[in-house]
């Protein structure tokens, strides 16, 4: 699930998600529009804090099929 739909079907804002999970509000915010990519230990802390709703695979874009 991308975090941009995980935060909005819980009515969370991206500050209240960065607290939680201890990064800074610029980063939850990029990376909830797909504008940066996401370290290994920020990919753990979401997933921890999602309860493995959002994960590292999720912050992968895929290119359709040629």
């Amino acid at each position: 699930m991308k975090l941009a739909k995980y935060l909005a079907e819980r009515g969370m804002s991206q500050g209240k998600f960065a607290r939680r999970v201890g990064l800074s509000k610029g980063t939850v915010s990029l990376l909830a529009r797909g504008m940066t990519w996401v370290s290994r230990d920020a990919a753990q802390k979401i997933a921890k804090a999602t309860r493995g709703r959002v994960t590292a695979n999720d912050f992968v874009q895929r290119e359709a099929a040629e």
